[in-house]
């Protein structure tokens, strides 16, 4: 006998949140969000539809075409789709006809007019012939005496009558001729066959046909618009015939500006697909198409969320959805909260679905959200038959945390897959070099991980495909970052030191090669002779190499003899011409300069001041951290100028610096037990992991890059200090750590 089901798999069997992909969502009108975007294409304040794969632009064409919704807005306006445009049906047929020739966006220009005059005219004609109207009988007679009056009015039998008329002159041989198509204003030549023009039937002449068109909708008192979809799928895999067809169709449409209001144009393309049609030829009056970009609010998310999950009639008994709860916006957050916990992964439920559904381009992804939602719906269906569970309104959640997390990984695999590898099978080499390593990386680590020079061509052509891609970003000047989306499906995991450092080295081997080269280092500007480091594996002898000649100005480095098991060392030696150092200070790498030859006179008098209200607010108010205005761009130097200028009492120090993208900064103060001598440091951490100074240290970072939500440079420390540190700041929540090496490494501090 099968067990009856639970209230909660009774719930969830009921829930339908409908396909991801608007064109085969049967249910899209009822799921259709209202978005401020939306509202302004219906007030006619736009006519290029632009976003990413995903947006909704499919969502609002199949909106406006579909004849069974009542948009009031459009009461006086015809909307005439036109079919989804092929290549392998049709422009590819014209291609070919060409002999390979690719023809110009002028030449495609004329298919288009063409094309779209005959459309508009038989829905005129089909739908007002009965009408006893002069104006229309005028569109159906020119239909008529052209050949064009198509017994089937369809877009696909419309455009097989006008290929007839403008197919041959795209064929190419040595005779210039008419093309066949009067155009009025816009003419065109092309080389045609003689066969080809002894087979041409009678001119047609769209232009009139259009301006036919405009005197019948204006006798009629109505509008209308031809809206035109999935023009990205049309030539994906042939871009130069893309970029002709396409730049010909936004031709075409900034001809027909002149028809006004009456006559109007829709068209709902990809960004991505508009970057390459526009590329480096630019595009002469683009500021005429009135172009917009489809943005979603995580209120409009809310709404969509709340939408599905209410349509059917017994999920809104069973959930206790009130009419009016929809309606709002706070009656959203309620709906939507009955689905899902108020908290996932210890971060707040919309912020944290925005994430994992949002690639680097950092627009939310209404496609993605409607996946997840179906991805989370099956898993906890598959949960609750193993083990079920009660469900209490107002205390448990429809769908609980484990299964959303599940689903944003199951989204991550098929995004990975259909978005991305389907789409550009070219990027798999290179994702397959960076499966298995981290999020975060610089761009030395990840040139690195490439196997490319950092500043050479194939480095900015990598990395430029998986930014175009929204599979990479640059949060931070050299710091690139793969969103959440796609971490999942690349096994990327939080950057670790290891990670980090661009090699396959554990931190304590890092720490042991670091003092040894620079104790070699230290010898050889001591005594002005070379020396070499004991055989190393490769990228062991990478590191010292990177980590000498990054620290040690004055020094040089260059690989040693083989040894017999094909390892070297590295030899360290004074590079000609360049003076030891001479201020004494065993620690330092540059020599040093006082903060007045550093910083003006006021900017140095503003520091002061800056310094003596951290000192203030830390002793009175017993703040664990304060962060000054915002200062100037500054000199590299400036954290150790600055720290070595703060003198006080009470061991209050610039322990750090936040870094803004724009490159200004801020000053984060705190009580500093990190002592300068970097000998100090090491024999200090020995013994210093979990001691209160070291935690109070590490929570003053996290508070000021939480507060600010930038990163933040902690100032230079020992290797094994900054390891100790990169321990303490892990266990906090908010922040994730890098480290940035050399001989006194910062520890880096990113929000999450």
């Amino acid at each position: 006998m099968n067990k009856p089901l639970s209230r909660t798999r009774r719930l969830l069997s009921n829930i339908d949140f409908g396909s991801d992909v608007a064109e085969t969502d049967k249910s899209l009108a009822d799921f259709f969000v209202n978005t401020s975007d939306y509202l302004d294409i219906l007030a006619d304040r736009y006519d290029v539809v632009l976003g990413p794969k995903g947006s909704g632009k499919t969502a609002i064409f199949k909106q406006l075409s579909n004849a069974d919704v009542e948009i009031p807005q459009l009461r006086y306006v015809d909307v005439v789709p036109a079919f989804n445009v092929h290549g392998s049906i049709i422009f590819r047929e014209l291609n070919h006809g060409t002999g390979g020739r690719i023809p110009s966006d002028r030449e495609f220009s004329i298919i288009w007019l063409a094309y779209l005059a005959a459309l508009l005219a038989n829905h005129v004609s089909a739908t007002y012939g009965e009408t006893s109207n002069r104006a229309v009988d005028e569109v159906t007679e020119l239909l008529r005496s052209g050949g064009i009056l198509a017994e089937d009015p369809s877009p696909t039998g419309v455009f097989g009558a006008v290929l007839e008329r403008v197919s041959h002159f795209l064929e190419t041989t040595d005779v210039e001729a008419n093309i066949g198509v009067d155009t009025g204003p816009v003419s065109a030549g092309a080389k045609i066959s003689r066969k080809a023009t002894a087979a041409l039937l009678k001119p047609v002449d769209f232009e009139r046909l259009f301006f036919a068109c405009e005197a019948a909708y204006t006798s009629l008192r109505r509008r209308a618009w031809i809206v035109v979809d999935r023009l990205d799928e049309a030539f994906y895999d042939n871009p130069p015939l893309e970029a002709e067809v396409l730049r010909g169709l936004l031709r075409t449409k900034i001809d027909l500006n002149s028809f006004g209001d009456t006559l109007g144009i829709k068209l709902f393309l990809r960004s991505d697909v508009m970057d390459r049609v526009s590329g480096d030829r630019g595009f002469v009056n683009a500021t005429h198409l009135r172009p917009i970009s489809l943005h979603w609010s995580a209120e409009s998310v809310t709404a969509l969320i709340a939408k599905r999950l209410a349509k059917s009639e017994n999920v809104r008994r069973g959930l206790a959805i009130r009419a009016n709860e929809l309606s709002t916006r706070e009656g959203q957050r309620r709906v939507t909260a009955r689905l899902i916990p108020s908290e996932i992964s210890g971060r707040p439920a919309m912020s944290w679905l925005l994430d994992v559904t949002t690639d680097a381009s950092g627009l939310p992804n209404p496609r993605n959200v409607v996946r997840l939602l179906g991805e989370a719906r099956t898993l906890q269906l598959r949960h609750d038959d193993v083990a079920d569970r009660s469900f209490r309104l107002g205390e448990t959640r429809l769908i609980t945390e484990d299964s959303w997390i599940s689903g944003a990984r199951e989204l991550s695999r098929v995004r990975l897959q259909d978005t991305v590898l389907a789409e550009h099978p070219e990027v798999r080499p290179i994702l397959d070099k960076l499966k298995g390593t981290a999020y975060r990386l610089t761009k030395a680590q990840l040139t690195e991980l490439l196997g490319v020079e950092i500043d050479g061509p194939d480095a900015d052509r990598q990395l430029s495909l998986l930014s175009y891609l929204g599979m990479l970003d640059e949060p931070f000047v050299g710091s690139f970052e793969v969103p959440t989306l796609y971490r999942h499906a690349l096994n990327l995991s939080q950057s670790h030191v290891k990670t980090l450092l661009g090699v396959r080295l554990g931190t304590s081997e890092i720490s042991e090669l670091s003092a040894d080269a620079t104790e070699r280092a230290r010898r050889v500007l001591e005594t002005k002779e070379g020396g070499e480091t004991p055989p190393l594996h490769p990228e062991q002898r990478k590191f010292v190499h990177q980590f000498v000649q990054s620290n040690f100005e004055d020094l040089r480095t260059e690989s040693g003899v083989a040894q017999s098991d094909g390892r070297k060392g590295v030899r360290i030696f004074l590079a000609p011409e360049h003076p030891r150092f001479s201020d004494g200070d065993p620690n330092a790498n540059v020599p040093r300069r006082g903060v007045d030859e550093i910083l003006d006179p006021e900017v140095l008098a503003a520091i002061h001041g800056l310094v003596a209200t951290a000192v203030d607010s830390i002793t009175k108010e017993g703040r664990s951290s304060y962060v000054g205005p915002k200062m100037l761009r500054h000199e590299a130097d400036i954290t150790a100028a600055l720290s070595r200028e703060l003198e006080n009492p009470d061991g209050i120090r610039v322990i750090g610096m936040l870094v803004e993208s724009s490159g200004a900064v801020r000053c984060v103060f705190g009580r500093d037990f990190v002592s300068p001598s970097m000998a100090e440091q090491d024999r200090a951490s020995q013994s210093s992991s979990g001691s209160p100074e070291l935690a109070s240290l590490a929570e003053s970072l996290r508070e000021a890059v939480v507060r600010y939500r930038v990163r933040c440079e902690s100032r230079p420390m020992s290797t094994r200090m900054a390891v100790k540190l990169i321990g303490a700041l892990t266990d906090l929540d908010g922040v994730s750590v890098d480290l940035m090496p050399s001989h006194t490494p910062r520890v880096v501090v990113l929000p999450i």
